[in-house]
């Protein structure tokens, strides 16, 4: 399943806004524009006006105060829809019972009609079956009240039927196509999320796969100087410097290929094959880590290494890599133990690694230190 970001959980906020406007604007022009009109008109024929005018306010607290929960996105506890329905219901059998028995269906009776685009909005974030279940406890409220306090035909059974069936479709219509929006919206944000980090990823595989090249163009330069001194015999392969700079060029080109595996230290995988090509040569080297490993670019990985590749090039017999991680400062050291003879003079030190050396009779011990820069 893909997964969403920020960007695209944003956008799907974003769209699904419109159905919700849409809901609030109908709710809001239909209780306005219907049901205090049906109370203007109908004023004189109720049995208590003030009941009908007291359920409109009732309903009107309820949607405004679902409407602005919704816009702000704010989290609404499982209670608020099941309070505001029964509130709403309330209103509706009022405005049942304050009617006259001759306008049962006149504009003055505008709850039992009026309930479901309120409760859409109290069950907005729920699924459609809390709103069904909302409107068939608006038809039961409202037959009872009406059960209760007149006398109906089958006639007016099945008036009620056809307008509860007439506008529940309506307002359920509306309802699933709020949500389907919603879906919509949300799954192409999904898509285009996914897209994005596909894109993403194909950018950084394509900027690695472009760096290997150049690195690789790098080594075979100085791996073909090499080769071509050895065969044209202006290089004499018996001579140290000749070895050393043969063991670095192996020692560099394998770091590289190791960067290519999946390691959870990469690090210490490509000392460790570093480590490899000396022990080829017949040098004994033990390698040991302390800590865990950071998260560190390519580059710095790199000039971590450099110092190691050259010393051990120029190790006799033995060499002792030791790899020390701190998190709090983030920190790497590399120290290597080895009985080198002189500390090699074509070895780097880049500028973003520190560098100490000693020496103690036959060994030189040489220690790299990485820290990112303070910004």
């Amino acid at each position: 399943m893909a997964t969403v970001t920020a960007a695209a959980l944003a956008r799907a906020q974003r769209y699904a806004r419109g159905p919700l406007i849409g809901a609030i604007v109908v709710a809001g022009a239909w209780h306005v524009g219907n049901d205090l009109l049906g109370i203007a008109t109908g004023w004189h024929t109720y049995r208590a006006a003030w009941v009908a005018l007291a359920a409109w306010w009732l309903f009107t607290i309820t949607g405004t105060f679902a409407s602005v929960q919704l816009l702000r996105a704010a989290p609404m506890s499982a209670l608020v829809p099941i309070a505001g329905t029964m509130v709403l219901l309330a209103a509706v059998a009022a405005n049942a019972v304050a009617i006259s028995p001759q306008q049962n269906f006149a504009l003055a009776h505008w709850g039992w009609a009026s309930f479901a685009w309120f409760a859409m909005l109290l069950w907005w974030r729920h699924p459609l079956r809390w709103l069904g279940a909302a409107m068939l406890a608006n038809i039961a409220v409202t037959f009872a009240a009406l059960v209760i306090t007149r006398d109906l035909s089958r006639i007016d059974v099945a008036r009620i039927i056809m307008v509860f069936y007439g506008a529940g479709a309506i307002q359920l219509g509306v309802a699933a196509g709020g949500k389907a929006l919603e879906n919509t919206a949300r799954r192409a944000s999904q898509i285009s999320s996914a897209e994005m980090v596909l894109a993403t990823n194909r950018e950084a595989a394509q900027r690695i796969h472009t760096d290997r090249r150049r690195r690789y163009r790098d080594i075979g330069h100085d791996v073909r100087q090499l080769l071509a001194g050895l065969a044209a015999s202006t290089l004499d392969p018996g001579a140290e410097h000749v070895q050393q700079r043969c063991g670095v060029q192996a020692a560099r080109l394998r770091r590289l290929l190791a960067e290519h595996d999946d390691s959870p230290s990469p690090l210490l995988h490509e000392l460790r094959a570093c480590a490899t090509n000396a022990e080829r040569n017949g040098v004994a080297v033990t390698l040991e880590a302390v800590g865990v490993e950071p998260d560190l670019p390519v580059k710095v990985r790199r000039a971590l290494c450099e110092v190691p590749i050259h010393l051990l090039a120029a190790t006799r017999t033995q060499a002792r890599l030791t790899v020390v991680c701190t998190q709090e400062p983030i920190q790497v050291d590399i120290s290597v133990v080895a009985d080198a003879g002189a500390l090699p003079q074509a070895m780097p030190a880049p500028a973003e690694i520190e560098m100490f050396a000693s020496r103690e009779e036959e060994l030189l011990w040489v220690r790299t230190r990485w820290a990112p820069r303070s910004s």
